[in-house]
């Protein structure tokens, strides 16, 4: 081997050695530093859990005589049991509501989910004309007051 080839090979030997050297320097390093970033987790997370404890611990000895305290539960289970009452009877009449539409649908001859959704709209398409018929639906424009035209009754059904 000729003296620039040595020289090459001994030149990137020691850079090698020097870029080891240097990874291995930053391995050790970060080890370090999540060592100490989970040691600060860990007591970040302990003194959070302390003050919690604190705080429920205060809330609980308040100065509140425990007749007033059992007092003030059972007024609250009260109001609680009266909304879950009322809650109870709205549903019971929405559930009524339904059987009575799903009756009627079943009589008109709409079986499956798709017939019944086609018959509720249209009789919400109906029972807005009913509701419209003959009423304005706009303002006035260029002098001109819009009205909606519905077919007569005896034309929709023909």
């Amino acid at each position: 081997m000729s003296n620039s080839r040595k020289k090459q090979a001994k030149k990137k030997a020691r850079e090698r050695q020097g870029k080891s050297r240097v990874l291995r320097r930053r391995v050790e390093k970060r080890k370090i530093d999540k060592e100490d970033r989970l040691q600060r987790d860990a007591q970040e997370k302990a003194r959070r859990a302390e003050a919690k404890f604190e705080r429920s611990t205060t809330i609980r000895n308040k100065d509140l005589s425990s007749e007033e305290n059992d007092e003030k539960v059972l007024q609250q289970l009260e109001h609680n049991l009266d909304i879950l009452k009322a809650l109870e009877k709205e549903y019971d009449i929405e559930q009524e509501e339904r059987r009575r539409l799903n009756t009627e649908l079943e009589e008109t001859g709409a079986v499956t989910a798709a017939e019944k959704v086609e018959a509720i709209k249209v009789g919400a398409v109906e029972k807005m004309y009913k509701k419209m018929k003959g009423k304005s639906i706009g303002g006035i424009a260029g002098g001109a007051e819009y009205r909606v035209i519905l077919p007569d009754e005896d034309e929709t059904e023909a």
